[in-house]
């Protein structure tokens, strides 16, 4: 495991109550319209930290006004430090298709080595352009503003007992933010914190759920800085124990648009007969909200029993389908035979060898131009009536103990497979990198 460190946290000065204004969701998932309502939310909502925009007929100054701005709320006083170096046990409180859950973390600055010495494992591809823009923000302010957020296989009995502490303390932050409860105790206890320290250097390597892009930052910025930053060796991190009750990976759907318009879903049947068996069931005129929860809900039945998905479209408005992998299991030399045993198990895997690639190949154009995503099953449907898409496929959730196993067989998941959610909020606890050791 990397060194999981306590530092000294930079927190809004604000009263709790307050924070639901000025936290925000992490960079990669704050679309243009959710940015402006944030910036409008409060003059010192994070976003101004997390994803900046330009100034005026300025391009590219984000970077610098992010630096002004934080310069500007450490001077009046919005920002504050903590006066010890700690750790931040905090709590997630959500509800999800009706059922409340709990998610616990621990907030801590993680160091940060190359994927090669293999104490943080990744288990997707990066992209040049995340990483070039978090860099310069990173160089601009020295700053984490949101953690990365890491999966623990297992959690040290320091950890269970520190957690165990906090139900005879009041939290020292707790606020509603977006139906999400949060609270957040500040472990500054000098033996607390030594033996917290020595239980996380006990343990085995720590998975990457989400920030990939952020974690690769860290190391391209620990190479570049060298030791004129004192924090530069570490990133802010949410550490999650794997097996924890409310720890939620979701789907992301797929969307493809140009597919041969003779491609109809009887077609489709045909094509794909030997390898999936369909059943459809019925679309009613309306498509109700209701109605494709259902669908999607026999969707994840038909998942208990082997590799299934949902399709919707090929010209056919009125028929939701589900394929079912024949024998539970690909044709023989079906999938890749250079990717690992953990790789071709998952649904994700499946989907895009035995159907999407295909599919995509065939229209002959660029990959980005065809593929797109999509969180909502709402959303997918909504496209495809609408015409902005020809087919939507459907996923069950990829199982996180199967993120594991691809992750410790060094292998990669296909881009967009997994979401876990909710994300830990930028903003609540950041880390300044020049801040004493």
């Amino acid at each position: 495991m990397p060194p999981v460190l306590p530092f000294a946290g930079l927190r809004f000065a604000a009263p709790a109550t307050e924070l639901d204004r000025l936290v925000c969701p992490p960079y990669d998932v704050i679309g243009p319209e959710e940015q402006a309502q944030l910036l409008h939310a409060s003059p010192h909502n994070v976003v101004r930290l997390e994803l900046p925009l330009d100034d005026p007929d300025q391009p590219g100054s984000r970077y610098a006004a992010a630096a002004r701005c934080l310069t500007g709320w450490r001077r009046d006083g919005v920002l504050r430090s903590d006066s010890n170096a700690a750790y931040y046990l905090s709590e997630t409180a959500y509800e999800y298709a009706g059922t409340p859950l709990r998610r616990r973390d621990l907030l801590a600055a993680v160091g940060v080595e190359p994927w090669s010495a293999r104490v943080a494992l990744p288990h997707e591809h990066t992209m040049p352009g995340p990483k070039a823009d978090r860099l310069e923000l990173l160089g601009a302010t020295h700053l984490n503003a949101s953690p990365i957020w890491l999966l623990a296989h297992e959690q040290p009995a320091e950890l269970e007992r520190a957690w165990a502490a906090t139900d005879t303390r009041s939290p020292t932050v707790e606020f509603t933010w977006r139906a999400e409860h949060h609270r957040l105790w500040l472990i500054d206890d000098s033996d607390l914190i030594a033996a917290l320290q020595a239980g996380m250097a006990a343990g085995a390597p720590l998975y990457i759920a989400d920030g990939h892009h952020r974690y690769e930052t860290s190391l391209a910025f620990k190479e570049q800085s060298g030791r004129s930053v004192k924090g530069a060796g570490a990133t802010l991190a949410a550490i999650t124990w794997a097996d924890d009750p409310g720890l939620l990976a979701l789907p992301t759907h797929r969307l493809l648009s140009g597919i041969d318009p003779s491609l109809t879903m009887e077609e489709a049947e045909t094509r794909w007969g030997g390898v999936f068996h369909v059943e459809y069931y019925p679309v009613w005129e309306d498509a109700p909200a209701e109605q494709i929860d259902a669908f999607i809900q026999q969707l994840a039945s038909s998942g208990r029993a082997g590799p299934s998905f949902g399709v919707f479209g090929l010209g056919q408005p009125d028929l939701f389908g589900i394929l079912e992998l024949r024998g539970h299991k690909p044709p023989p030399d079906a999938l890749p035979p250079d990717r690992s045993d953990a790789w071709k198990s998952l649904d994700v895997s499946l989907l895009h060898t035995l159907l999407i690639d295909p599919l995509i190949s065939e229209t002959g154009r660029p990959r980005t131009e065809v593929l797109s995503y999509t969180r909502s099953s709402h959303e997918a449907v909504a496209q495809v009536r609408a015409g902005q898409a020809d087919v939507a496929f459907f996923l069950n959730p990829t199982p996180i103990k199967s993120v594991l196993a691809v992750a410790d067989a060094g292998d990669l998941m296909p881009e967009k497979s997994t979401y876990f959610h909710p994300k830990p909020p930028a903003g609540l606890v950041m880390r300044d990198l020049d801040a004493p050791a």
